[in-house]
């Protein structure tokens, strides 16, 4: 029964034979030893395990090893990326911990000592939902939201940032919009070519003013919240937004790029927040780069 779940998957997943052969060697022996209590059960269970195995191993280019592939960061970004119901995303996670529980004695466990905080991304549906919303928002506020969203969905800012950005700081080159970020991090990032017509639409009617979102409010202290202001609605959230698109740019670039791109100051700091999205050599880069300075303050 095993054999033949992995042989249908085999036919309708693209995969190189000897990778598939190296996946079915190794899950093989442990799915047909799991304590399944229906066959339909260990069905369902060979093609979530092997499902997971095999975005491991061909998007996140993990080591084909048990002690590699199953640990908590892996199991709980694929959920995440893949799957945007909560309860679907739960049911996943618990079937693949119960693997992992039966195949080497242990309980998930993150490779870092300090636990990562919750992050939740959206899916491509709900940040084009998320655009409709801005682009369908009353006159007076639609200009508003475009740019905001888009500044936060397609170029990773936070809201301080966002708030922040004159026009000025926007540059177009051909199709591309790149916008300078001022402040402690300053940076210079290229939007998003999803989030560019819609911000472009609004920008073009702003260019002369002093800054991109809320221009008439030109005070510092009174420019700190209207981000949240402009994007008050129950399903923006924008915090998750700018998850959304750093987690997007880890599957994307080098993670020293990410860092500055993202506005962080070591790449402790960004895998503090991240380190569920993170691929397994991006974790070790940061655990030697550590081993390094411990050498170097001695």
């Amino acid at each position: 029964m095993v054999e033949e779940a992995l042989m249908k998957m085999h036919r309708s997943r693209t995969a190189r034979a000897e990778t598939w052969t190296a996946i079915r060697n190794l899950l093989t022996p442990l799915l047909v030893s799991f304590p399944a209590a229906s066959d339909q059960y260990r069905r369902s269970l060979t093609h979530r395990v092997a499902a997971f195995v095999l975005w491991a191993v061909i998007e996140m280019h993990i080591p084909l090893l048990m002690s590699d592939l199953f640990t908590d960061a892996h199991v709980r970004r694929f959920v995440t990326t893949n799957y945007t119901n909560p309860n679907t995303r739960a049911g996943y996670e618990t079937v693949l911990q119960r693997f992992a529980l039966h195949t080497t004695g242990e309980v998930l466990e993150s490779r870092r000592a300090n636990t990562s905080p919750a992050v939740t991304v959206y899916s491509r549906r709900e940040l084009a939902d998320i655009r409709s919303w801005a682009a369908s928002r009353p006159e007076q506020n639609r200009l508003d939201a475009m740019t905001a969203v888009a500044l936060a969905g397609g170029a990773g800012l936070r809201s301080v940032e966002i708030s922040r950005v004159r026009t000025s700081d926007i540059s177009i080159s051909t199709d591309t919009v790149f916008v300078d970020v001022t402040g402690k991090m300053p940076r210079r990032i290229a939007m998003r070519e999803e989030w560019t017509p819609g911000f472009l639409r609004a920008f073009q009617r702003r260019t002369n003013e002093p800054y991109v979102v809320k221009p008439h409010i030109v005070t510092a202290q009174s420019r700190r919240q209207l981000t949240a202001e402009v994007l008050r609605n129950k399903n923006v959230d924008r915090a998750k937004l700018r998850d959304t698109w750093v987690v997007d740019m880890l599957d994307r670039l080098p993670i020293r790029v990410i860092c500055h791109i993202a506005g962080y100051s070591s790449l402790t700091a960004l895998l503090a927040r991240y380190e569920a999205f993170s691929k397994l050599d991006d974790l070790r880069i940061v655990e030697a780069f550590q081993d390094i300075m411990k050498a170097a303050s001695k």
